[in-house]
């Protein structure tokens, strides 16, 4: 399992797919919501919102600091920039 969107686009995307899914078949993607404030919580795991899935915390955020790099990278080479030059602050809310 693997992130592919994130933020308002992600729940944008989910919400489309959702409708267009038929009676009966299993549906293929899952929500992931406020992951960032379990790192607060000290939850371990995270449920999707009807709680069908879940993932480790760690999996979860290492998958999305990879999904953001990658897009970061991609969106620096469309600009000829090189990653290396770029410095980084996250932060995360608490």
């Amino acid at each position: 399992v693997k992130p592919i969107k994130w933020g308002f686009p992600a729940q944008n995307f989910y919400h489309f797919k959702l409708d267009l899914q038929n009676d009966g078949e299993e549906f293929q993607f899952s929500l992931l919501k406020n992951f960032k404030m379990d790192l607060y919580l000290k939850n371990n795991e995270i449920k999707n919102d009807n709680g069908k899935f879940s993932v480790s915390l760690e999996k979860c955020i290492t998958d999305y600091l990879e999904f953001f790099i990658q897009k970061i990278k991609s969106d620096l080479e469309e600009k000829n920039l090189k990653i290396e030059n770029v410095k980084w602050c996250f932060t995360i809310p608490a």
